[in-house]
Formats: structure tokens, sequence, C-alpha cells
């Protein structure tokens, strides 16, 4: 059997599901938040040892739990929460055995660390995959700042997290001096902190004055993406007067987030309002190219539930209706069904063994009908969409494929397909000559012709050689740039996509404004020699069809007097623009 963890959205779910499992022959257990501490360390010993197939789990091992033999993450819990996915998932993309070697990334991350403090950036953000070793980042940074105070704090969510990260920082640190504050546990001398949140944020603990700010050089928050709607950091950071914006910030103290998660945004609150800019981000694709982690063969399971009216709770679903909608005897065979037959796939349908070498990462999405709720599936962590089919093959090769396919196709919404097979046969139908369209979300906004040009990225030529680019970053923020001759100029960030596109916008020269817009005369006029050359010479796909220049000419002329507007100025001038960049 694939040695497997399954997370569920309650403790009945993880019970119940366990009980099915075990009744066809795979060894499942239930552990939660509940299962008594001595039951717990057992489950998980014989789950990292290989003893049993694996946990059912509730709030139990998406944080803070390590286990790399496990290959699989079955998302039995239908989730809206990419920061609660990515969290799951990244307990079963660690590799086995573990790879060995200098991680030259993590030197990196610590040079830019204390890069960006040296000029200047006071609240820094620092996005890397789980799995990476954002801790072990952590606890090196009291050998790399250069300070005159003794003390740094590290902030965590959870008190399993607490032990965990201080076994790391002393290991890294055996001349300092490792405490934790949390319930019973004090650290008042300690030279690193490791602090509870829960605990020390909390004021009838009255914890934080114990704590003088001055003697702090460094606030280190970890799983920062949690902090932007938490009473509990904003009191800590108070505190210790780390908060971005604040009249009594201290400029001598640091403050470090640490998070995995691609978005910043929940409940209408960025990232943006706590740290400055990224100052070191690592792509899980790069991570999983340079092997550091697993790759990812991702499955997708269809069920015939409906979660459409299940009601929501801040950025996900709210857990008792839907324990009541989605645990049942039916959907809980389902998943039993899917794991047996992955495990026939995979060639480990027999009794769990060493697997020896993890080949891959596994993760199987449950999908119900959802309605109006967009759902977090292993597809839409790479940029596609949910109902994407990965159809058990690796997504960091399907996304690579797409991502080749889009430059070969400027501005052709490839996303939209359920799998590979479709977006063949989108491209087959699709006139590979017709002018990339405005997306809809823009045209909304804007009178001129912007292009998508990949996952929240957007560009408006507005000059022979200037092109505008609007894009989403980590902190929630829309990012402006004025880009000329190759060389890219940041002109400001906005929180709205709406407000960036105004902003992009008002970099257009006055005499262009007119000339630029969509409905402009002369988009409806012949193309030009100079446009029909440049594509000729830029495009492979019209090059592989039309050997010379002059036959491109002639039926490009052609086309334009049977009426067709992709073979105006202007629709020309879109395919152009995307060729451009």
């Amino acid at each position: 059997m694939i040695p497997s963890l399954f997370f569920c959205c309650s403790i009945q779910h993880a019970h119940d599901l366990a009980a099915v499992l075990r009744g066809h022959g795979v060894r499942v257990y239930p552990i939660s938040g509940k299962t008594h501490p001595d039951e717990r360390r057992r489950l998980v010993r014989l789950a990292r040892a290989g003893e049993i197939d694996g946990l059912s789990s509730c709030d139990a091992i998406s944080v803070g739990f390590d286990s790399p033999i496990s290959m699989a993450a079955l998302m039995v819990k239908p989730s809206k929460s990419g920061l609660w996915y990515r969290q799951a998932i990244g307990r079963v993309i660690r590799p086995y055995p573990a790879p060995q070697g200098r991680r030259a990334y993590q030197e990196e991350c610590l040079d830019k660390i204390a890069a960006a403090a040296r000029r200047g950036v006071r609240n820094g953000l620092i996005v890397k995959p789980t799995g990476t070793g954002k801790t072990r980042i952590a606890a090196q940074l009291p050998q790399r700042l250069y300070t005159t105070r003794p003390r740094l704090i590290f902030l965590v969510h959870r008190d399993e997290l607490a032990d965990q990260s201080a076994d790391t920082f002393a290991a890294m640190n055996p001349a300092l001096r490792v405490g934790i504050e949390k319930a019973g546990s004090h650290a008042d001398q300690a030279d690193i902190v490791i602090g509870s949140i829960q605990t020390m944020g909390l004021e009838s603990t009255g914890r934080l004055a114990g704590f003088r700010p001055e003697q702090f050089y460094c606030v280190c928050t970890d799983e920062a993406h949690i902090a932007p709607r938490s009473k509990y950091h904003y009191a800590c950071y108070q505190h210790f007067r780390c908060l971005k914006g604040a009249p009594d910030r201290d400029p001598e103290i640091l403050h470090l987030g640490f998070t995995a998660t691609p978005t910043g945004r929940h409940d209408g609150v960025g990232l943006e309002c706590l740290y400055d800019e990224i100052v070191y981000s690592l792509d899980i694709r790069d991570a999983i190219r340079d092997g550091w982690l697993a790759d990812i063969t991702a499955y997708r399971a269809e069920t015939s539930v409906d979660i459409s009216k299940v009601a929501s709770h801040h950025d996900d679903f709210a857990a008792k209706p839907l324990e009541l909608t989605v645990n049942n005897r039916e959907r809980n065979e389902l998943v039993a069904q899917k794991y047996l037959e992955i495990c026939r796939l995979e060639g480990m349908d027999g009794p769990l063994s060493n697997i020896g070498q993890k080949r891959h990462a596994i993760v199987v999405d449950f999908v119900d009908i959802a309605g109006k709720h967009s759902l977090v599936v292993a597809a839409t962590l790479f940029g596609l969409r949910s109902k994407w089919n990965p159809e058990g093959k690796s997504l960091t090769q399907q996304i690579e494929q797409i991502e080749l396919l889009e430059k070969q196709n400027p501005g052709i919404d490839l996303r939209s397909a359920a799998n590979m097979e479709a977006l063949h046969a989108t491209l087959r139908r699709i006139d590979l000559l017709a002018a990339p369209e405005v997306p809809p979300e823009i045209a909304a906004v804007s009178p001129y012709g912007w292009l998508l040009e990949g996952a929240d990225s957007y560009r408006l030529a507005i000059m022979d050689s200037t092109t505008l680019l609007v894009r989403g970053n980590t902190l929630g923020l829309w990012e402006v740039y004025e880009s000329n001759l190759g060389v890219t100029v940041p002109v400001g960030f906005e929180r709205s996509l709406k407000d960036a596109i105004r902003l992009a916008e008002e970099q257009i020269p006055a005499g262009k404004r007119m000339v630029l817009r969509a409905t402009a005369k002369w988009q409806s006029k012949a193309p030009s020699e100079s446009q029909m050359f440049l594509i000729w010479k830029r495009d492979h796909k019209v090059k592989s069809e039309f050997p010379n220049s002059e036959e491109w000419f002639e039926f490009c002329q052609e086309r334009y007097r049977s009426g067709e507007d992709s073979f105006s100025r202007g629709g020309l001038s879109k395919r152009l623009s995307m060729l451009m960049g």
C-alpha cells in the first residue's frame, strides 16, 4: 500500500473514513488534536516508520508534522483555502530519502535578508515552499545579522511547533540560550525566544510585559500569512514596536515574516499591511526542479456530493455544515476505492514495505459539486483552473508544456481547458493567426487593448519600444512597470487590479491616449508593411506556414479586404504586442 495521509474536515470524519479504509484492509488510523498525546506520539512513530498504511487527520498533521516516507496526500476535505491546502500537501512533498549537500538557496536567502536590512528594509517577507527549511533559515539569523542588541524572538502559531523550532534553533546556535514561552514554560532569560502567539498575544496572560522591546533586534513570524487578521500577532508587534507604519516603530528592530503561500490576501487584508517587500522568494517549481522537493503527480476524483450551499467562514467552508454534507458512507467508500485504484496504478497494492525512494508525491483531490464556490486543488497551485484534471501526470511537466504553448500562441487563453487533450483540441479549433482578445476583467475597466501575458499579468504596448506591465504579487498587491528597450522600471503598486490599470494608464503620453483606444480609427485601417514583416520575422507559426514575407503580406491583405478585424492594423498590433514581450 502507498503510505498516505488523509485530510478530513472533522474528528468524526477522520474516524469514519479510517473505519471504512480498515474495512478494505488498509491500516489507517484517525488522529486529531483531541487524540491523547501518548497515542498521538505512537501513531506518528508508526507512520514515520512505515508500520501502518497511513493516518486520517483533522487539524493534527497539516502543520508541523514531518513524515518523509508518506507518499500521498488524499484531500478528502474540500477547501477554498490555499493556505491550508499548501500546508497539507507540504507533508508529502518532502523527498525520501532527504537530499544531501549544501542548499545554495538557503545561503542566498540569508544574504538577501542581510542586504535588505542594510538598505533599510525593516519589514521583510520571505516566501518559501513548505519543506524547504524556513525555520533553519531563521535559526541562522543570529549568526548573520550584525546587532548590538542581544535577543531574537520567533513567533509560532501552534504549540507543537514551539518544541520543534526550539530544537532547530538550539542545534544551530549551541552558544546561545533558547527558551520557549508558552503555557507553563518561560523564556525570560533566553537569548532566543520561541513564543507561542496565543500565549504571548493574549492580553490576560500578561506575558508580553516580561519582555523589554529594546533588548530585541529581530522579530520573526512563522506562517506570516495568518498575521493580517490575528489580534494576537498585532498585540505582539505593538509591544515589540515593529508594526509597520506605527508612530512608535523602532527603527532598530527587524521584523521578518516567513510564509509558503503564494497569495497574501485574506478577507480583503493583504500582507502589505505588515511587510514592505518580498526580500526573498523561492518558487515551488524551482525547488522541485533542483530536487529539494518531490515532483507532484495529481489525480482528480469527482463526487456526487453537492456542497454548493455550504456556508463559508473566513476564507474556507464552515466546519460543521461541511462535515454534515461530505461525511457519508458513499463518499468515504469512493475515497477508499480511489486509494486502492491508485495503489494498483503505482504498483504498490500489496503490504507496505520499505519504499526505498520516493519517486514522486501523489495528491488526490476529491472534488464535489461546488457551485459558486471556488475550490483549491493541486492544479490551482500552479496557476491552472480548478477544473483542470492532471490525470495522474506530473503537474510541473504539464504547466511547462502549457507555458510553452502560451508563448507560441500569444493572447489565447489555454488555461480554460479541462485537460491536455482538451487544450490541444482548443488549439486545433482556434484560428492561430487571429488577434488576441482583451481579457474581460480588463475590458470592464479600461478603453485600451490590454492583453493577458500570463497568470495575473497584463501587457499594453504604448509605443514601438515601450510597454506597460501590471502583475499581481505575493503581498496581495498589483505592481505596475514600464518597459523600454528591455529595461523595466517600477512605477508603483495598487491594492486592486482596477487601480493598478488606472496607475499604468497615467503613464501613457497625452498625445497617445486617443490613438491607443480600442475604438481609435487607425485600428480599423489596413496593416502596415512594417507590422507584417515584424510578425513574420518573430512568429514561428507564421514562418512555418509562409516561407517568405511576401506570401505573408499577400495573405494578410487578402484577409483584411475580406473584412476580418484580426488582420486590421489594430488586430495585428495586438499580436505584435505579445510577440514583442
